[in-house]
């Protein structure tokens, strides 16, 4: 498929991403990353697809895409697709945390293998963090991941994230015990890298 030139709205623009809205036919990418993709086996394995899809399954992960697609724009965005040369290769999100009001909590996933490793996942990160503090009054943006995840803890490195601590042995997956990696980056640390570029 072609989405050169399908209408989509950036949110953040990098030297080789753009972080864009949603567009109703991503639903049919989101569809593919369910089942496909490396990505898979470092995100929460456990949580992932791993089995064919039944139609009744994938209609559930269209109908939750659409919904989220058609919901009010949150400022700062709930999330964003990430596009490179005008495909998209993966997605941004974000959530919170009732109890912590002034703490975001951000994640990123390159769903297309053939574009791992190419850098465009801390360029993704670091307009999503620049984008969350810039659209917020968030005092800290943290991101979670797991010991497996090499990628990840290298990408939230070289973002700034600062290592804050770790839960041994969380969770066992394929009988290997895997810890909780826990990053944050405070607004001050932001603003003093935003200020060196």
């Amino acid at each position: 498929m072609n989405y050169h030139h399908m209408n989509r709205h950036p949110i953040a623009a990098g030297q080789r991403i753009l972080l864009c809205d949603s567009i109703a036919s991503d639903a049919a990418k989101h569809l593919y990353w369910a089942t496909h993709g490396e990505w898979r086996e470092y995100d929460a394995p456990w949580e992932q697809i791993w089995t064919p899809l039944t139609k009744e399954h994938e209609d559930q992960i269209v109908v939750k895409f659409m919904k989220r697609f058609s919901e009010e724009p949150w400022v700062p965005h709930k999330g964003a697709t990430i596009i490179h040369q005008d495909y998209p290769v993966g997605y941004v999100t974000r959530y919170g945390r009732e109890r912590y009001p002034d703490v975001l909590w951000a994640g990123i996933d390159i769903c297309e293998d053939g574009y791992l490793g190419m850098g465009l996942g801390t360029e993704a990160l670091r307009l999503w963090v620049d984008y969350l503090f810039a659209n917020s009054t968030a005092h800290k943006i943290a991101l979670d991941t797991w010991s497996l995840n090499h990628r990840m803890i290298r990408v939230a490195e070289k973002t700034g994230f600062v290592r804050e601590g770790m839960e041994r042995h969380l969770i066992q997956w394929q009988g290997q015990w895997l810890d909780g990696i826990h990053f944050g980056m405070l607004r001050q640390e932001w603003e003093e890298r935003l200020a060196k570029r």
